[in-house]
């Protein structure tokens, strides 16, 4: 009994562990569909003729992520089209599981590349390049039949979310039209003059191309008998391949890279004539693999441009920081191989570069970089306080010369108000506001701007007490009334001294009348005490004011004279009161 027990908890266990490891390895090697890549063919809608070739490339985009490898069969309508060429010079991919190969009897194209870690992250990273040429007239619709990107994850997680092919319209050759040439007359026992050599495909001698293929046109005047003609890289060459004279058109392929020159001469029964040299410029490589750094100067963060191109050299590079549009890059904006970029918020930022040659031809590569902080601004705002209707004057300094400043104002919580001034050469700057609408403390910071979205970092906050223009006003009057009241106060001091001096001086000489003196002087209290109370009702009123704002320096000087002449009078009648008294 014991023994079948021991046997049934062994199988529970055992069973239940065939199902951990079951879920442990699903989790593992199952990959996790965070679908992003994706699988194309570029340009994805084309116009050629019969008889033409053409280039698709095979472009792979990872969305931000990195991808170690991508593979796929491509499928073509073989009575359509058929595959001239298959080229990985401008790839990605360095490593090849299955090298890119073709069929023209089943219509396919494969391929199975990869590229060591870190991986490959961009938004068009091409393949390979196939060069096709048009059989017939028709549409001819070439699919990504299957296909697989995967991320660099240590999985080989296929992250392929789409794929999309090419259609390709194949129209009847037209016949090159030659524009029309007054051919001379030739002379008898002369050979012929120097053929005048067209180009439908390299019209202009001096731009550099990327396909391979060139095809050249001429007339045949009606004396000549033969043709010689010839492509090589020697610029004055001569001509050694002969067709008869019905030849007037010639298509060449798979070119050579660099400067090639068309050698072509007319014979007559003289013999030939001189020989006309049409130059041609091929690049069909894309620009070697190269990777940008960036540095940090102040506000500023300063790329190295460092993309080499050997044979027709680099023409320019497009720029994209995170989401925002493309910037072009022409030679001429380079400094030193150094171009800066456009100042950025604080913090880390994606940067993709893409070299281009002068045929056309891309390289790109991405890079990582933290924008540095860009500094406060100092800020002194003049003066503290103001009346509604008043201008503020705003001075500061910022440690970088030329850029420009934003100074803002608010009340509370409504919408700030904006200022916007350059620093001069020495990184000062002076705002002078509006006027100012509205009472109370007014906020006032600033920044530096660089556009509606990049800011640098806020100055710290300073406050200036607004006055409304009525309590301006009511100050101004009990002020003004101070003022005139004043010289009146100090009469009538006057004038009760010398009554208080007259009388003292005849209560001295009739001392009888002593009681009636005393009663007098009363009185005169009385009368001050209610002066008194008048002129404190007017200070009551300054210290009113004393609590939204300072008094002024002329405020003070009144307000300091009035307490003191109150204050002596007060004190003088009192102790006459108290002698008197005795």
């Amino acid at each position: 009994m014991k023994n079948k027990v021991s046997k049934k908890k062994y199988k529970i266990i055992f069973n239940f562990s065939i199902i951990y490891l079951f879920i442990l390895f699903s989790s593992l090697v199952i990959p996790s569909h965070t679908s992003a890549a994706t699988l194309s063919l570029s340009p994805s809608v084309s116009t050629v003729a019969t008889g033409n070739i053409f280039t698709e490339k095979i472009v792979v985009g990872t969305a931000g992520k990195f991808v170690n490898n991508a593979e796929g069969t491509i499928q073509f309508p073989t009575d359509l089209l058929e595959v001239v060429s298959i080229s990985k010079s401008s790839s990605i991919f360095s490593l090849w599981v299955e090298e890119p190969s073709f069929s023209n009897v089943t219509g396919k194209v494969t391929f199975n590349g990869g590229v060591p870690n870190p991986g490959f992250n961009g938004v068009a990273g091409t393949v390979a390049t196939i060069t096709f040429k048009a059989k017939k007239s028709g549409s001819a619709s070439i699919i990504i039949a299957d296909g697989a990107v995967r991320e660099n994850d240590g999985l080989g997680t296929d992250i392929l979310s789409s794929k999309s092919g090419s259609t390709v319209n194949i129209g009847v050759a037209k016949k090159v039209e030659v524009p029309d040439v007054v051919i001379p007359a030739i002379a008898k026992n002369t050979v012929p003059d120097k053929p005048v050599v067209f180009s439908e495909t390299n019209t202009n001698q001096e731009v550099w191309y990327s396909s391979k293929s060139a095809t050249f046109s001429w007339k045949v005047p009606n004396s000549i008998t033969s043709i010689q003609a010839t492509l090589n890289k020697i610029a004055s060459g001569a001509p050694t391949t002969t067709y008869d004279n019905s030849v007037s058109q010639k298509t060449l392929n798979n070119i050579a890279d660099g400067k090639s020159y068309f050698h072509i001469r007319f014979a007559n029964a003289q013999g030939y004539g001189p020989t006309t040299h049409y130059k041609i410029q091929i690049d069909s490589t894309a620009p070697k693999a190269f990777t940008p750094t960036v540095s940090n100067d102040g506000y500023k963060s300063i790329v190295t441009l460092n993309a080499k191109d050997t044979t027709s050299g680099i023409d320019y590079y497009s720029i994209k920081i995170d989401n925002l549009p493309v910037i072009k890059v022409s030679s001429s904006d380079i400094v030193s191989g150094k171009y800066e970029l456009p100042v950025q918020n604080q913090g880390s930022h994606d940067l993709v570069v893409i070299a281009y040659d002068k045929a056309g031809n891309h390289t790109e590569a991405s890079v990582r970089f933290v924008a540095p902080e860009v500094n406060a601004p100092t800020i002194l705002v003049k003066p503290e306080e103001i009346k509604e209707g008043e201008t503020l004057t705003i001075n500061g300094e910022v440690q970088y010369p030329g850029v420009e400043v934003e100074v803002f104002t608010q009340f509370g919580n409504n919408k700030p108000v904006s200022y916007k001034k350059k620093s001069s050469d020495y990184g000062l700057y002076s705002i002078v506001t509006d006027q100012i609408n509205g009472n109370g403390d007014l906020s006032v910071w600033a920044q530096i701007s660089f556009s509606d979205t990049v800011k640098g970092r806020k100055s710290d906050i300073s406050y200036v007490k607004v006055r409304s223009l009525e309590v301006s006003e009511n100050l101004s009057k009990i002020t003004s009334r101070l003022i005139v009241f004043l010289p009146t106060l100090i009469l009538v001091i006057l004038i009760l001294l010398a009554i208080y001096f007259g009388f003292s001086k005849f209560l001295g000489m009739k001392k009888k009348l002593n009681q009636d003196l005393e009663t007098t002087v009363d009185d005169i209290h009385q009368i001050m005490m209610l002066l008194k109370g008048e002129l404190y009702k007017q200070l009551e009123k300054i210290e009113e004011v004393k609590i939204d704002r300072k008094l002024n320096k002329k405020e003070q000087e009144v307000f300091k004279k009035i307490q003191l002449k109150i204050d002596d009078i007060d004190n003088i009648i009192e102790k006459k009161l108290k002698k008197l008294r005795k």
